[in-house]
C-alpha cells in the first residue's frame, strides 16, 4: 500500500476565462486528496473515460484500486485531475513533470484548460515557498453542506454564446491589483465577475441566488461561486474588522457552511 497527498484547488477567478486563453488566479488549498492505494485493499477503480482512466488506457497499464481517505477535500476541489496525477505516479513511478502531464492533459481533454492540474501538479510534494497577501485573512472559502458537483465536462459541453474576453479580462486584473493594494469596496469586482458570466448562462441559477444573498450582508465586500456553473464552493471577502462569527448563521441559512479563511487553506 502507498498513501499520497494532492492538493485540493479553488479559482479564485477567472473560470470560463482561461478557457479562451486569457488570465486566472488559482489557489492550492488545503485539506486535499488523500489517497491510499494498493493491490490489498477494498476501495474503488478509475472511470475508463475520466483523464486518469484515458491516461492509464494509453500506457496499456491497471491501477491499483485505491480509496479517498477521510479529511480529504470535498467534491468540486480538483479531484478529477488529483487522481490523474496519482494514475502517473503509478504508472511512471515518480510525480510528473508539471509542464509534461498538462501538454498530456490538455491533449486527451481539449476542453479543459488545465489550469487546475497544473497546480496541483506543481504543489504536490513541495513546501509552499511564496507568501501570502495580506489580503487572504478577509478571505472566506465557504463550501456546501451536502456537496452538490457540477460535472464539469458536462458543463463545458453547452451550447453558449461567447464570453467577453476584454470584460472579463480587465475584471481579473482589477482583482490581481485588489490583491496587492486593496481599495475599499474594491472586491466587489468578484459579483461582477459572476454577473458578467450570468449573462451568457455560465452561472447557475442557484449559485446566482446564493451569491446575491450573501452579497446583501452589511460585514461582506465581494463573493462569488467558484468551479464550474460557480457552483462548487464560493469565495467571499469580508469587510475589513469584521469577525467570521458574525456571518456564520448567514452563512448556514444558505445551505453553505464555512471552510476556513484562505490565509489558513492554502497549500
Amino acid at each position: 500500500m502507498e498513501i499520497i497527498d494532492i492538493p485540493a484547488k479553488i479559482f479564485l477567478i477567472g473560470e470560463y476565462l482561461v478557457l479562451e486563453g486569457g488570465d486566472a488566479v488559482l489557489e492550492a488549498i488545503r485539506p486535499g486528496y488523500r489517497f491510499e492505494f494498493g493491490d490489498d485493499i477494498e476501495g474503488s477503480v478509475l472511470h475508463p473515460e475520466s483523464p486518469a482512466g484515458r491516461l492509464l488506457a494509453e500506457a496499456g497499464a491497471r491501477v491499483s484500486r485505491f480509496r479517498l481517505l477521510e479529511n480529504s477535500a470535498p467534491p468540486g476541489f480538483g479531484g478529477s485531475t488529483a487522481e490523474c496525477l496519482m494514475a502517473w505516479k503509478q504508472v511512471h513511478g515518480v510525480w510528473p513533470d508539471p509542464e509534461e502531464i498538462h501538454l498530456w492533459y490538455r491533449r486527451n481533454v481539449p476542453l479543459a484548460s488545465g489550469a487546475d492540474l497544473l497546480l496541483q501538479a506543481r504543489k504536490t510534494g513541495r513546501p509552499r515557498t511564496q507568501s501570502i497577501p495580506l489580503v487572504y485573512e478577509r478571505m472566506v472559502l465557504l463550501e456546501r453542506s451536502t456537496p452538490s458537483k457540477r460535472p464539469t465536462h458536462e458543463d463545458l459541453a453547452l451550447d453558449r454564446a461567447p464570453v467577453r474576453f476584454d470584460v472579463l479580462s480587465s475584471l481579473v486584473k482589477r482583482f490581481r491589483n485588489q490583491l496587492l493594494d486593496p481599495d475599499e469596496g474594491g472586491f466587489r469586482v468578484l459579483g461582477e465577475y459572476a454577473e458578467e458570466l450570468a449573462l451568457t448562462g455560465r452561472e447557475t441559477e442557484n449559485a446566482r441566488q446564493i451569491r446575491e444573498a450573501l452579497q446583501t450582508l452589511d460585514q461582506v465586500e465581494g463573493v462569488k461561486g467558484c468551479g464550474a456553473g460557480l457552483h462548487d464552493q464560493f469565495l467571499m471577502v469580508l469587510k475589513p474588522g469584521v469577525s467570521l462569527a458574525s456571518v456564520s448563521s448567514s452563512v448556514q441559512q444558505t445551505g453553505l457552511r464555512v471552510r476556513g479563511r484562505l490565509s489558513e487553506c492554502v497549500w
